[in-house]
């Protein structure tokens, strides 16, 4: 057995990451960092919890019409025919605005997101570019962060559990951080967000061949990929490890360990929406 699939050892460990390709408050020693001596009291015990648990939740000082301003922008993207990438995991494949407006005309039930378009929609970069995510991007990512994929969810993804970290794309994969900010209140009915607390420490590793854990073909419909979400939803079931349904308020903002494992509830009430900005967020640079 290879050291990706200890029971007991950190996802990475196996990996062939080097302690730089971490996030800082993984590495040995951590909490003699200047960058922990130096961070507020609120940043400390949010560290604290992203090393133990995997993830923390607080608050940003949010619009409440944020979300209906991102509503509108795309709206008014849709009726100048702006080219912006619509992926549905309702459907499996990405739309264009024509089919969609229809679809929501019809109320089809439908999970959709726009996928990186805060370059196209002001709306979306004002809220990427809020003073407080930016602060715990610098505090948690450290040095350069950059943003990989800006996504605007309409509607809950239903996504299975899985951790972010075997699709990142860069040469840092440890350093990765997702950030998931509720636009709009999120419940159990909505197609809630779910954590899986330590499981980014208590869950043994997906050997995507040899002995790394970054998947080679990340495809939501390829082989592979299909066979890391079963040996993750077969380690949670090994590990006991249940899932905390994330009931948030609009403006909670809730950050996720490269390695920790996350998914959504199935949506019951399609009549809702459930609006919410995912960032994930990584080094380019080891």
């Amino acid at each position: 057995m290879n050291a990706v699939a200890e029971i007991g050892a950190q996802p990475w460990v196996g990996a062939g990451l080097r302690p730089e390709q971490l996030a800082w408050y993984d590495r040995p020693g951590w909490q003699s960092d200047p960058r922990f001596a130096t961070a507020t009291a609120e940043q400390r015990a949010g560290l604290l919890a992203l090393h133990e648990q995997g993830w923390f939740k607080t608050r940003l000082n949010l619009l409440q019409h944020s979300a209906d301003a991102v509503d509108a922008a795309w709206r008014e993207a849709a009726a100048q025919g702006l080219s912006v990438q619509i992926d549905s995991d309702s459907l499996g494949r990405s739309l264009d605005w024509a089919e969609l407006l229809e679809l929501e005309a019809q109320r089809v039930p439908l999970s959709w997101r726009l996928v990186n378009a805060q370059q196209q929609l002001l709306a979306l970069a004002e809220l990427v570019a809020h003073p407080q995510l930016q602060a715990w991007m610098a505090c948690l990512v450290g040095a350069e962060p950059q943003l990989l994929k800006c996504s605007y969810f309409y509607r809950g993804s239903q996504a299975r559990p899985h951790a972010d970290m075997p699709y990142a794309p860069i040469p840092a994969p440890g350093a990765l951080l997702t950030l998931w900010l509720a636009l709009e209140d999120a419940d159990a009915g909505n197609g809630a967000l779910t954590v899986f607390p330590g499981s980014h420490r208590r869950l043994r590793g997906f050997d995507a061949g040899g002995g790394s854990l970054l998947l080679a073909d990340t495809d939501p419909d390829s082989a592979q990929a299909r066979a890391y979400l079963d040996h993750v939803e077969a380690e949670l079931a090994r590990a006991a490890i249940a899932p905390v349904i994330q009931t948030l308020r609009a403006g909670q903002l809730v950050v996720l360990h490269a390695a920790t494992v996350h998914g959504g509830v199935p949506i019951t009430d399609w009549q809702r929406t459930r609006r919410s900005l995912v960032l994930h967020v990584g080094r380019q640079t080891v």
